[in-house]
């Protein structure tokens, strides 16, 4: 029997389907080219190392162009994070739930055999998120809204003047809360995971930890010479071909909040 909502319930039940999708694609895109470019700036840095400066300039030059396009991609997500304003889901909660039934069907030997049959149920809430998850949209709200702006100042198509500065800080301070606060949701996942989903909790929670090590090596926090670029830069890799492999390894019905 279908379920009967309201246009309200129906106009929060999720955001739209084409932002979703987006969201998913675009962080799977920026992870692949996050692997890319750390592997071209090992191999500039190798290529430093050896004297060889002609290959070690095609490395950085593939790095430049690489962190250009993803850079791009990754500040048209601030309308993912609107979406979630505007359809209610930053404060409301809608759950799609996985029902188990146990059917028999006829084999090919005219024997009945069992089988689980899986559907999905949507259930809608009129409960509030936890509050974690609503400061984590917040926070992805507040970095996602002024990443364009920053994007724009850099190709010189929009003068900050003296607050590009300021405003660069608040989108690395964002970013960096919302990696932290990832972490704990995470972490807090693998208490609360049951035997069936245990593994997943776990490797996501394996990807966070990468995600929060790699970050202050990413925004230059962490600065030294040839080792100490060498490993936040395989933390980075790290970090990408996790998320890569729990995307690809399970169910994206427990996704882990966007960045």
């Amino acid at each position: 029997m279908a379920a009967n909502f309201s246009l309200t319930e129906s106009y929060l039940s999720g955001p739209s389907q084409t932002f979703k999708s987006w969201n998913n694609g675009a962080e799977r895109f920026f992870r692949m080219f996050d692997f890319l470019q750390s592997v071209s700036q090992i191999g500039q840095l190798c290529c430093e190392l050896n004297g060889k400066a002609v290959a070690a300039g095609r490395f950085k030059v593939v790095s430049n162009h690489v962190g250009i396009i993803d850079t791009g991609v990754g500040a048209s997500r601030f309308l993912c994070a609107w979406d979630k304003v505007f359809t209610g889901q930053m404060i409301w909660e809608t759950k799609t739930v996985i029902v188990k039934e146990k059917v028999t069907i006829a084999g090919a030997d005219g024997k009945e055999k069992p089988q689980i049959k899986r559907t999905k149920k949507v259930t809608m809430t009129n409960e509030r998120r936890d509050l974690l998850d609503i400061i984590l949209d917040i926070s992805i709200l507040i970095a996602r809204t002024l990443s364009p702006l920053n994007l724009l100042h850099k190709l010189k198509a929009l003068d900050l003047g003296k607050h590009a500065k300021n405003m660069g800080h608040v989108v690395i301070g964002a970013f960096g809360f919302v990696i932290a606060i990832n972490l704990v949701q995470c972490i807090r996942g693998v208490y609360d995971a049951t035997q069936e989903n245990l593994r997943e909790k776990v490797a996501w929670a394996t990807s966070a930890v990468f995600d929060f090590i790699a970050y202050p090596f990413q925004i230059g926090f962490i600065r030294g010479g040839v080792v100490v670029t060498t490993i936040g830069l395989s933390f980075r890799i790290l970090s990408a071909l996790g998320y890569l492999f729990v995307d690809i390894a399970y169910s994206r019905e427990s996704v882990v909040q966007d960045r």
